[in-house]
């Protein structure tokens, strides 16, 4: 009975020393490299390959423990091909959890902001390493230009209707931030927008058909919306405004339009040289629409050009300092707001 509890004793004592050991060596113990490392995992690889050179590059102490580690708790599903920065020592699961949650850095992460411009998309792509501006010019087309995008997009679908193939792709890409892979192409990444663009679109295909207004027509407003208007409910008053406007054959007289075609950046405000452009997106000098969208509006902005909220008011201004939007009904009344709030 002694040598049977002596024998349990030392049982239990060497799982505990087992167990304190492999403890230890899984997440405590550090590997001795301390300069950032590059490690690149081939497409196919296996994960004893890739444990045996991470142990070789002295990233891990333990080639056969990473191994069984990362089989124990199922990461090897998540592992994939591409390139790892390693930047500082790391202990067994650390070195896993990394080779899980970093995709092997075969992501990056874009966003695209809501009232972003193709001008601003541009730039944006070219900085960020994606493709040169003249290259996402071609794509999506130059904005208050007639010219025909090289993206190639299906006329057929719910996005597409009303759209006029000479004009860019303003509008057609969705505010947003997604993961792609880091070797997609230009293609690729407009392709990603530009479907959940079509989702949003979708997902609201019997509003915009009770409605009576094209897709074009209703991204053109919201892209309006989007440059003057700040708040749900005052988008929505002023997406009424607008459409009554259009109805009854007004000029939008929206001063983000001419802000558009001059490229300008910061505040809409424009002078009344900026104004006197001759320009189909100047909706100071032409009655009706602009020839297009011009930015990319968020889904706010679109919802409440499907959903106004009917008033009296004719004229809106938002102020410099705070942003509200001011509406009035005659035009005296605009002028008021206008010396006050603008001048």
């Amino acid at each position: 009975m002694k040598l049977m509890r002596r024998i349990l004793l030392i049982f239990t004592v060497a799982v505990m020393i087992g167990g304190f050991l492999l403890y230890r060596n899984i997440f405590v113990v550090r590997s001795e490299r301390t300069e950032p490392v590059s490690f690149t995992i081939a497409p196919g690889e296996s994960v004893a390959s890739v444990t045996a050179r991470l142990h070789a590059e002295g990233i891990v102490a333990d080639a056969e423990l990473l191994r069984q580690y990362i089989g124990w708790k199922k990461l090897d599903r998540t592992i994939t091909h591409g390139t790892i920065e390693f930047t500082k020592p790391l202990t067994i699961a650390q070195v896993a959890q990394v080779l899980a949650s970093e995709k092997a850095a075969n992501e990056r992460t874009i966003t695209i902001i809501p009232g972003s411009t193709i001008r601003d998309i541009a730039t944006q792509f070219e900085k960020e390493g994606i493709a040169p501006e003249t290259e996402v010019y071609r794509a999506l087309g130059m904005p208050a230009s007639y010219q025909k995008p090289e993206y190639v997009f299906d006329t057929e679908t719910i996005l597409f209707q009303g759209k006029p193939e000479n004009v860019s792709l303003e509008g057609y890409l969705a505010p947003e931030t997604f993961r792609v892979r880091a070797s997609s192409t230009l293609e690729n990444i407009i392709t990603t927008f530009i479907r959940h663009r079509e989702a949003q679109i979708d997902a609201r295909r019997s509003q915009i058909e009770a409605s009576g207004r094209t897709v074009y027509e209703i991204l053109t407003i919201a892209s309006i919306l989007e440059k003057e208007v700040r708040g749900r409910e005052a988008k929505q008053k002023a997406a009424d405004l607008f459409w009554r406007r259009l109805d009854n054959g007004w000029g939008l007289e929206a001063d983000s339009t001419v802000h558009y075609i001059i490229g300008g950046n910061g505040s809409v405000f424009t002078t009344a040289k900026d104004r006197a452009r001759d320009s189909r997106w100047n909706t100071y000098k032409y009655p009706g629409l602009p020839a297009g969208p011009i930015s990319n509006p968020s889904i706010e902005s679109i919802e409440a050009a499907l959903d106004p909220i009917p008033n009296e008011y004719w004229f809106f201004i938002t102020t410099l300092d705070t942003g509200e939007t001011i509406f009035s009904r005659t035009n005296a009344e605009h002028n008021l707001n206008v010396q006050k709030y603008l001048r």
